[in-house]
């Protein structure tokens, strides 16, 4: 169960990223260029990258905790929300 949400998590990321640089560029080729435009698309692809950034680190560390979970845990014991 852990793994399927830290997949979802991590396609989040990736799509996070793809529509943060897609946005920006889109923004970016407009007809009449400004420097409402340029600051708009900049902040776009900005947010779009803190955003990917953000989701892979929140991904490392539940990968981490699961680890110390697993690890921690005695053999014959039931781990809290396993299925």
């Amino acid at each position: 169960m852990e793994a399927k949400a830290i997949g979802i998590l991590k396609f989040c990321a990736w799509l996070n990223l793809a529509t943060g640089i897609a946005l920006g560029v889109s923004v970016w080729m407009t007809e009449r260029v400004r420097t409402p435009d340029v600051i708009l698309s900049v902040a776009f692809a900005a947010a779009g990258l803190i955003g990917w950034a953000f989701f892979l680190v929140v991904c490392s560390i539940a990968e981490s905790l699961i680890e110390i979970r697993t690890n921690t845990t005695p053999p014959g014991k039931s781990r809290l929300f396993d299925s």
